[in-house]
């Protein structure tokens, strides 16, 4: 796990009452904020890290939306990206979820994040036990 992600305590809020992720899309919205800021703010883009940056991004995205609410079962997906120097686009990538859910209690959120050197988007699924 990166260093600066080992480190970053969050608040995690007791939300085990909620059957509805449209209640956690804050706290969501915190969470893949805090992965992506720890994980990658000041950082270079370095093929050889991404994997294990993702990997320590999905770990703690999981585990700290899992504190705050057994009640979902969880997939987190993080996707880093060299933004080439020698462009001044950023650069073009669709991402996409497909899944059977339930409207009224499932959803969706993700935030994406650009420095000169990467962009990272990550995103975080709700879908109710």
């Amino acid at each position: 796990m990166p260093p600066a992600l080992s480190r970053t305590k969050l608040t995690v809020p007791d939300m085990s009452n909620c059957f509805d992720f449209h209640m956690m899309e804050d706290f969501a919205s915190t969470v893949l904020e805090t992965a992506i800021v720890a994980t990658l703010e000041g950082e270079n883009y370095s093929a050889s890290s991404v994997s294990g940056q993702v990997s320590a991004m999905n770990k703690f995205i999981v585990e700290n939306m899992n504190r705050a609410c057994g009640n979902f079962k969880y997939v987190s997906s993080v996707l880093i990206m060299s933004n080439e120097p020698e462009s001044r686009q950023p650069p073009q990538s669709v991402v996409n979820f497909s899944a059977c859910w339930n409207n009224e209690s499932d959803n969706l959120v993700d935030v994406t994040w650009r420095s000169d050197a990467m962009t990272c988007v990550a995103s975080v699924v709700g879908v109710l036990i």
